[in-house]
């Protein structure tokens, strides 16, 4: 993590809706995704967020 910013990278196989899945629950942590690649190979995928880590204890 470096200044309020940490990579989270994913690998999985591929799944319906996975992605929407991810997303939702990282905003539903209150970590929202800046930026998102998605990589597939056959039948893996990997998400490679770019996250805003904001510390709830400053606010």
């Amino acid at each position: 993590m470096v200044e309020g910013h940490a990579s989270l990278k994913v690998l999985s196989r591929r799944r319906p809706k996975q992605l929407l899945r991810l997303v939702a629950g990282l905003q539903q942590l209150r970590i929202p995704p800046l930026h998102l690649n998605v990589t597939t190979v056959d039948a893996m995928v990997l998400y490679s967020f770019s996250l805003k880590v904001i510390n709830l204890l400053l606010k």
